[in-house]
């Protein structure tokens, strides 16, 4: 694992939430999410439900619905499953899919309140943490891997792979590094929008088609 400070972060969103994740100046978290502000939502209903009533094990405690989840790596298998058209009432393309990439060194610097786990947070196994010293619980090796289903030998595999840094109640935009998008033309196409409505919030977009199934 690289320094503590340099650890980056990944939540990704479907681009034709941006416009009012910039309008907000932020990503809220699900109890905290405007009535007005609809959205694409790439979740999995059953597992939000599952989310909904997981305990946060440490400070600043409450629920995961209270925080907006971030990944440790890139090609998660929540992605997975919506490549494969298992997630109900969801397409399978990812080509609109957004990440939106920053860093464990960010949110402190923004004084952000935060947690993260070991493991999938809504499984019996994983624990949870609020002091970037205990980063090293989470498997970086694992995280490093291309592929993370199960086997014989490690049956825990994916659900380590799972873990996730939260961030309590709303994530700044200030706070987002860059953007990341499976190919040119939505890069293009978000570069374009982001200096003709939103000149002061314009952050890079890099294409990293690798990070998508």
């Amino acid at each position: 694992m690289a320094d503590n400070k340099a650890v980056p972060i990944y939540h990704f969103t479907h681009a034709k939430n941006l416009p009012k994740i910039l309008n907000s100046g932020c990503i809220y978290c699900k109890n905290r999410f405007p009535t007005e502000l609809e959205v694409v939502d790439v979740s999995h209903q059953t597992v939000q439900e599952k989310r909904r009533a997981k305990q946060v094990g440490c400070e600043p405690g409450g629920i995961l619905h209270d925080y907006v989840p971030f990944y440790f790596a890139t090609r998660s298998p929540m992605m997975y499953v919506i490549s494969r058209g298992n997630v109900e009432g969801r397409s399978s393309d990812t080509i609109g899919l957004v990440y939106l990439v920053s860093s464990v060194q960010r949110v402190q610097e923004a004084n952000l309140r935060f947690a993260f786990s070991d493991g999938h947070p809504t499984k019996a196994f994983s624990r949870f943490y609020n002091d970037v010293a205990h980063l090293d619980k989470v498997d970086w090796e694992v995280m490093a891997t291309r592929y993370w289903n199960d086997t014989q030998e490690d049956p825990d595999k994916s659900r380590r792979r799972q873990a996730e840094f939260l961030v309590n109640e709303s994530f700044p935009w200030d706070a987002v590094e860059f953007l990341a998008v499976k190919n040119s033309e939505l890069k293009n196409r978000l570069e374009s929008y982001m200096m003709t409505k939103w000149p002061g919030k314009v952050r890079p977009v890099k294409v990293r088609s690798s990070w998508y199934f």
